[in-house]
């Protein structure tokens, strides 16, 4: 004969095992009203055009008025639009509000852990732009040296080529004009001789076109026209005949750093080719292309590239 089970002396029923009767549960599901759905669904649709009202309006402000909103602008309206959609739809049809208060923690507690999540990954996304300068640069073969060649995207050894062309090409620019002006302005000519024997004890390294020009300034002084014309001219394009000057003592440099001249004051590192040996030099060997020879019996520590304006004895 089937009996109904009772609760024993400490209040268990076999029933209710969990005990969710008379222990702050509701002891059956939420019927939410149909009048409180349709409400909330009015709401629902209400933001969604909502949403799309606010994206077309920020189109229309940016066409009305030529400006560019920022992109977070969009951003965070249309989260605050979703955030209570979505806090009404886990309010009333999750029916969040008449559960357990410990499930709305544990909801909350996922959106930490997301929101822990998108700030870790925004790290890397919203920071991609900031791309240190010396890795932003395409690969060039050689390296690109940032920071030290003059012209961005260019190999080491073209910048350093380029640069001790300069340099020759001034020697070459006082050579020539100091020869023009001998009978006319002497004491111009001695000064272009002198501010290029000034400039060879230096060496080659930086702009020798600016410092030819400040070398100049402190011998017959800025303003003046001779001056002038020679800024003009060793800061701008030089003649056509100084670059070929200047480039056919590259050629001859080279030729005396890739023969027998590298032998006297470098380590020789074996290379296939015609060239048989070439000095390491630099980091790598690759600036020994643009690196002149010191002249023998000169080891007083002094860059002398080549030889003095005017002197081309070998």
């Amino acid at each position: 004969m089937a009996h109904t089970p009772a609760a024993d002396s400490h209040g268990f029923n076999e029933l209710d095992p969990h005990g969710f009767e008379g222990h702050g549960q509701h002891a059956s599901h939420v019927i939410v009203g149909p009048f409180t759905l349709r409400t909330v669904l009015a709401f629902l649709l209400l933001f969604t055009a909502l949403t799309v009202a606010t994206a077309q309006l920020e189109t229309a402000i940016m066409g009305w008025f030529d400006i560019t909103l920022p992109w977070w602008v969009n951003v965070a309206v249309a989260m605050s639009i979703a955030t209570v959609k979505a806090i009404m739809v886990m309010a009333y049809f999750m029916q969040l509000k008449y559960d357990n208060p410990i499930n709305t923690v544990l909801m909350l507690f996922t959106f930490g852990a997301l929101a822990i999540f998108l700030f870790f990954t925004g790290l890397d996304l919203f920071s991609r732009g900031a791309v240190d300068p010396i890795k932003q640069n395409q690969v060039v073969a050689g390296g690109t040296g940032s920071g030290i060649t003059s012209k961005p995207n260019q190999a080491v050894a073209l910048g350093a080529k380029e640069r001790f062309l300069d340099y020759l090409a001034v020697l070459q620019y006082a050579k020539a004009k100091s020869t023009e002006l001998t009978a006319t302005d002497a004491n111009t000519a001695r000064a272009l001789t002198d501010a290029a024997a000034t400039l060879q004890r230096q060496g080659r390294g930086g702009d020798a076109r600016q410092r030819f020009v400040s070398l100049l300034a402190e011998r017959i002084g800025e303003g003046t026209p001779a001056f002038e014309q020679v800024k003009q001219q060793v800061t701008g394009t030089m003649p056509e005949p100084i670059l070929a000057a200047a480039q056919a003592e590259f050629e001859r440099i080279h030729l005396d750093v890739a023969g027998h001249g590298a032998t006297a004051h470098h380590e020789e590192a074996p290379l296939p080719g015609p060239n048989r040996t070439m000095p390491r030099t630099g980091t790598t060997g690759a600036l020994s292309e643009a690196a002149p020879h010191a002249p023998h019996g000169d080891h007083n520590g002094h860059d002398h590239d080549t030889h003095p304006a005017g002197d081309h004895s070998h």
